[in-house]
């Protein structure tokens, strides 16, 4: 489980690195590989997709897949987070997955 929080936040990391990293002019103001925090992210989402895929070794399939719906549910709350819009339609989602 703590696998598939840790995709999510990763890949907003570097989300909101290349939003910050965008000039007046629409252009990245330096390439997004030399920025560390991105880094981060990218070695937040390997290691946590290598958490993953032991999980699948040591549980069934059955069990493991399910909660892989447990990182929508972390991605919705860290994009509302982030100021992204939050609708009805995604707090039914949420709910559902809850």
């Amino acid at each position: 489980m703590t696998a598939n929080a840790v995709i999510p936040f990763a890949l907003n990391v570097q989300k909101w690195v290349h939003e910050h990293n965008e000039g007046p002019d629409g252009k990245p103001k330096t390439h997004f590989t030399r920025i560390p925090l991105w880094w981060l992210g990218i070695l937040g989402m390997i290691g946590g997709e290598f958490f993953n895929m032991l999980a699948y070794g040591w549980a069934p399939t059955a069990i493991v897949a399910p909660v892989g719906a447990v990182g929508v549910f972390f991605n919705g709350i860290i994009a509302t987070l982030r100021g992204e819009a939050f609708t009805r339609w995604h707090a039914g989602g949420m709910a559902a997955i809850a």
